[in-house]
């Protein structure tokens, strides 16, 4: 796989990771990863693209978004982050560490999307490993695993809207 388009992290995947940043390239990732039980996604736009069509996208099939600013140049603002967030359902951390626990909490079994723009999947790999609990493995760059490895326990939150 590429760096950055459906990358798995850890092992079996706790993350996946991918730049899409259109609704185009959102609904095709959300099209594979349809037998993972992704149920929570992670999402932070930069500048240059219609961030509310994106997000829109996303929370018109995600049921659980945790938005967040990230600490790069072309990065959206927080405020509009938030307003983006609060206008189209999605919750809001503020920061990636923040949305990328609050996701792992939110979805204890099931791997979690972590999407917006390629400037997020930075700073996501380093919140997960600074949160990686030990006790279930580290994460591995590239780890494969079948839909099937995934527990339904998180199956409420993938509930439709």
């Amino acid at each position: 796989t590429l760096p950055g388009r459906l990358e798995p992290l850890g092992d079996p995947p706790r993350l996946f990771l991918d730049g899409a940043h259109n609704p185009a390239a959102i609904h095709a990732v959300l099209d594979a990863l349809a037998d993972y039980g992704v149920c929570v996604a992670v999402w932070s736009p930069a500048t240059g693209h219609d961030a509310g069509e994106a997000l829109s996208a996303l929370t018109s099939r995600m049921p659980t978004v945790v938005a967040c600013p990230m600490p790069h140049a072309r990065a959206l603002l927080a405020d509009q982050v938030r307003s983006l967030a609060q206008a189209l359902g999605a919750q809001f951390a503020e920061s990636v560490p923040d949305a990328i626990a609050d996701a792992l909490r939110l979805s204890p079994s099931n791997p979690v999307l972590v999407t917006g723009s390629f400037y997020l999947l930075a700073p996501a790999k380093e919140a997960a490993h600074a949160l990686w609990d030990p006790s279930v493995g580290s994460p591995s760059e590239g780890a494969r695993t079948s839909p099937r490895a995934y527990a339904r326990e998180d199956e409420r939150l993938c509930e439709p809207r």
